[in-house]
C-alpha cells in the first residue's frame, strides 16, 4: 500500500497532524508496504469545555484557599495586636494603681486600719501588704524625743486624728532632723508635741515585738 507523506499544521480542532506506516513518517509515492503493514493517523483536538471548566474552578478555588488563608493570618495578627494592647492597658492600670497614694477614701485597708488596733496580725499584714507604698492621713504628734542622745535627729509618735485621740497603730519617724519631715511652710520652727498635721509618708516595717510602725515621711503640712 502506497500513500503520500503529509505533514500537517495544526489549524482545526479535528484536522489530521501526522501519518505513519511501520513507524516511518519519510515515505514517499513510490513506497511499497505489506497489505498487514500498521498505518497510524494523529489528529489534533482540543481540550473539552469540561474539562477548562474545571481547571477554571481548580484556579478559583485555590484562588479562594489562599484568600482564606490570608484572612486568617490578618485575624490572627489583628488578634495578637488586640491582646497586646489590652495586656498593654493592664500593665498600665497597675503601674498607675501602685504609684496612687493611698488615703481612707479609696483604701478600705487604711481606713479599717486607722480605726483599729495599735497591734496584732492586722497591723502587721497591711504593712507588708502596703511596703513601699505612700499612705496619707490625719494625725497628730503625740511623742517627740532625742534619737539615741543626738541633738539635732529625733524619733516621733504619730498617731491618726486629733490631738489627744489615741486609735490606731503607733506610727513613728525615727532617726530624723527637721528637714528629713518636708514639712510645710507655715510649720513651727519647732516641731513638737501636741500638733494636728496631715501626714503622708512611705511605708517602710511593722515590729511586732514593739509595735512600732516605721514611715518614712514625705510630706507633712499643718491643719
Amino acid at each position: 500500500m502506497a500513500s503520500k507523506a503529509t505533514n500537517i499544521q495544526l489549524t482545526k480542532d479535528g484536522e489530521t497532524e501526522s501519518v505513519s506506516v511501520n513507524g516511518r513518517t519519510d515515505f514517499s509515492t513510490t513506497d511499497e508496504f505489506d497489505r498487514d503493514a500498521k498505518i497510524v493517523v494523529t489528529y489534533h483536538t482540543f481540550p473539552s469545555d469540561d474539562t477548562e471548566d474545571e481547571d477554571v474552578k481548580n484556579d478559583e478555588t485555590n484562588s479562594s484557599s489562599e484568600e482564606k488563608e490570608e484572612v486568617r493570618r490578618n485575624d490572627k495578627h489583628e488578634s495578637d495586636e488586640d491582646k497586646k494592647t489590652v495586656s498593654s492597658q493592664e500593665t498600665a492600670t497597675q503601674d498607675k494603681a501602685a504609684m496612687e497614694t493611698i488615703t481612707v477614701s479609696n483604701n478600705p485597708d487604711l481606713a479599717a486600719l486607722l480605726n483599729g488596733s495599735d497591734s496584732g496580725p492586722e497591723v502587721k499584714s497591711f504593712a507588708e501588704k502596703y511596703r513601699g507604698r505612700t499612705i496619707e492621713f490625719d494625725g497628730y504628734t503625740a511623742a517627740v524625743q532625742p534619737h539615741e542622745g543626738y541633738n539635732t535627729r529625733f524619733d516621733y509618735l504619730i498617731l491618726a486624728g486629733d490631738n489627744g485621740s489615741a486609735k490606731g497603730p503607733s506610727f513613728r519617724f525615727t532617726n530624723v532632723n527637721y528637714a528629713d519631715l518636708h514639712l510645710s511652710d507655715d510649720a513651727p520652727d519647732t516641731f513638737g508635741v501636741g500638733l494636728n498635721i496631715h501626714v503622708k509618708a512611705k511605708v517602710l516595717e511593722y515590729d511586732s515585738s514593739t509595735t512600732w510602725f516605721e514611715l518614712e515621711p514625705v510630706e507633712i503640712s499643718m491643719r
